[in-house]
């Protein structure tokens, strides 16, 4: 689910993307089949790199485009015909990876 419109990450240097990438820092990306994409469906805000999500460089910090928080109940409508509450996928990956951290 995405709420954002045009939001995304933007930099007038393509290398500040590719250092981000490099670095570790880029752990969500729109993706098709065929990889990380800039197109739209797969990319809703065309995204370069189709950067989703960054972290900073501890990872700790980690800022997120889509919304997940859109499709945390079952009872959440998927546009995609997926079940609705597929976004608490992602919560549930964070509380697990910070309790493992602890």
């Amino acid at each position: 689910p995405i709420a954002h419109a045009e939001g995304r990450v933007v930099s007038h240097d393509q290398t500040v993307y590719e250092r981000l990438v490099a670095n570790g820092q880029v752990p969500l990306r729109y993706a098709a089949a065929s990889g990380p994409t800039e197109q739209f469906p797969e990319n809703p805000n065309g995204a370069p790199l189709g950067i989703a999500s960054l972290t900073d460089e501890t990872g700790r910090i980690f800022g997120l485009m889509p919304h997940p928080d859109r499709a945390f109940l079952a009872t959440h409508d998927a546009d995609d015909g997926h079940a609705g509450d597929q976004g608490r996928l992602i919560f549930d990956g964070l509380v697990r990876a910070a309790q493992e951290s602890a």
